[in-house]
């Protein structure tokens, strides 16, 4: 059908928005121009507020239920399954159709920020094919790498002013570096959490465990360990696994609990005390 106004007649209607907008024909033909509070229409199309006009015949293209329609040409728009909205879950997936999280992106993805934020929970999560997590951020801020024994973390210790950071397992430092102080702690032990290390290394000891080893290689030419004093060696391991020291001195007076082997020179009498384990024994120094 075919509907034909000339403007007078729309005049005389008086037709409102309303009416106008309400009618449905397969074609109108305007002579000259209706207007209206927020368009008008003329032979050259449908001119809305801010100056341009309509011309063609709407929309066109096709897509599914849940697809993010997308413009594919001018006038035309498409749908595909690589980017779909599951609007039930509220849940985005890109080259994923049944995204089972907010954003579920199935491939490579790229982005120069990533700010998450869900305090209480585990923030990033990295699985490995078989769906086992093997890699998050936790609730405390720090990294967490899974293991056969449970998890070793990565981060902050107590609140972030300790400015102490390292390994860890649950409830023990394994290895701690404190910024403030440049101290570094290794050791199964919870008082680096709260605490800095007292010396630049401290190894904290644990019970029925080797502390320290220190092992030469084979053909071992240099000293295996050394302790210097203002750049001079002074006390050092050589290379047949010797003790050695060039500032050893024996005490002038007995200790005060002594064991076998302890031993002191008593510098009146010049004489050389050694404790056998049940006594002292002397000989005489010349």
């Amino acid at each position: 059908m075919i509907l034909k106004y000339h403007l007078p007649l729309l005049r005389q209607k008086n037709l409102t928005a309303t009416e106008f907008s309400s009618m449905h024909y397969d074609h109108v033909e305007v002579s000259n121009t209706i207007s209206m509070s927020t368009m008008q229409m003329n032979s050259s199309g449908l001119v809305f507020p801010n100056g341009s006009t309509q011309t063609s015949a709407g929309l066109t293209g096709s897509g599914s239920s849940g697809q993010v329609s997308y413009w594919n040409g001018s006038t035309s728009q498409a749908g595909t399954s690589n980017l779909f909205w599951d609007s039930g879950n509220n849940r985005l997936g890109i080259n994923n159709a049944s995204p089972l999280y907010a954003l579920d992106v199935s491939g490579t993805a790229k982005s120069n920020t990533v700010r998450v934020d869900n305090i209480g929970a585990d923030t990033f999560q990295i699985f490995d094919g078989g769906g086992t997590k093997q890699l998050y951020i936790d609730s405390t801020n720090q990294f967490a790498f899974n293991a056969a024994s449970g998890p070793i973390y990565f981060g902050a210790f107590g609140a972030p002013t300790f400015g102490r950071a390292g390994f860890s397992i649950p409830g023990n430092v394994v290895f701690v570096v404190d910024a403030v102080t440049a101290r570094t702690g290794f050791g199964g032990g919870i008082n680096l959490i709260f605490n800095s290390p007292d010396a630049l290394v401290e190894i904290q000891g644990k019970a029925d465990e080797k502390q320290l080893s220190v092992k030469g290689n084979a053909g071992q030419t240099s000293d295996i360990a050394e302790f210097k004093s203002n750049g001079t060696k002074t006390v050092y391991v050589d290379s047949t696994g010797r003790l050695v020291s060039t500032t050893m001195a024996i005490p002038i007076a007995a200790p005060a609990s002594a064991i076998a082997g302890s031993m002191y020179i008593d510098t009146t009498t010049n004489f050389l005390w050694v404790h056998n384990g049940t006594s002292w024994v002397s000989t005489l120094l010349t």
